[in-house]
């Protein structure tokens, strides 16, 4: 199960990693991150990133997405 895939990885990654500042954890654990649809497999993986300090570089760049969609749209409709 996830939860259990999630478990292990903890575990590996406090045993076997010596900084996590220099840990990059990589792959699509297919999982819902906000809304609705969050389970505990989701939770588990949250404590993880937070634990571990790691960050989720998908959604920042979403983020960054989202402002820069915002800033456009506010210079369209001063223009139009």
């Amino acid at each position: 199960s996830r939860i259990e895939f999630f478990k292990g990885m903890r575990r590996f990654i406090s045993n076997f990693t010596l900084n996590s500042a220099n840990t990059i954890l990589c792959g699509d654990f297919n999982c819902h991150m906000e809304g609705h649809s969050i389970d505990k497999s989701t939770k588990i993986l949250k404590d993880i990133l937070k634990y571990m300090e790691f960050i989720d570089v998908w959604q920042g760049k979403m983020e960054i997405l989202m402002v820069i969609r915002g800033v456009t749209q506010q210079i369209l409709q001063k223009v139009v």
